[in-house]
């Protein structure tokens, strides 16, 4: 099987569907407004990672004037360790759900990247109240993590560990995961042929923080 990437659409406007799409933000600092408002405004589902809840609400404090409340995850998830419990009670107050994730044989990173896939893979309707309502969540097909490359070396390597993980976990269907970084997009290829296109002049532009 044969497989194309071509990343640097995913910060096209026009190229990227929301429903196909599911982010996830990572206790690092978070670089690029208009990354993460691009990302955010282009996915169906908006997951932080424990501490990573904390790093949100300071980058919104850095941007209130044009993010304002509606930036709210819709899942908190991890050992819930690392989180501040004063933040993690105002996202709940508005709407955000806190999933604590026990497997203390994996990082938050792989715990919750798992979950992200099996939230997806649930393609059966979904009992909301009294009726059965479609799963949305199904037709996610990319996700998108913001998460920083560089410092410690264990780091760099368990995020990359955390991709294969992910790929083990999602056999029954096929994700595009991306790590992305102020510097980087980094994803996992698929087994098969993988074709990747790269647009330099692209590649100048996100650099820059700039989504075209």
């Amino acid at each position: 099987m044969s497989y194309t990437w071509e990343p640097f659409n995913s910060f096209s406007p026009s190229s990227l569907q929301p429903s196909k799409n599911a982010l996830v933000v990572l206790n690092q600092p978070i670089n690029g407004f208009n990354k993460l408002i691009h990302f955010w405004n282009n996915s169906i589902v908006r997951i932080c990672v424990d501490g990573g809840l904390d790093r949100l609400l300071d980058w919104i404090s850095q941007h209130e004037k044009t993010a304002q409340q509606s930036l709210v995850p819709d899942y908190i998830c991890g050992d819930l360790d690392s989180v501040n419990e004063a933040t993690k009670k105002l996202f709940e107050e508005r709407g955000a759900k806190s999933i604590r994730l026990y497997n203390q044989d994996a990082t938050d990173f792989q715990k919750t990247l798992k979950f992200v896939v099996e939230l997806c893979l649930v393609e059966l309707p979904v009992l909301k109240g009294e009726q059965l309502v479609e799963n949305k969540l199904a037709n996610i097909e990319n996700i998108f993590c913001f998460c920083e490359f560089g410092g410690r070396l264990d780091h760099s390597l368990a995020n990359l560990s955390s991709l294969y993980e992910a790929s083990l976990s999602s056999e029954k269907r096929c994700f595009n995961t991306f790590i992305i970084g102020s510097e980087s997009i980094t994803f996992l290829l698929h087994v098969g042929i993988n074709i990747v296109y790269v647009d330099n002049l692209s590649l100048i532009h996100i650099s820059q923080g700039i989504v075209r």
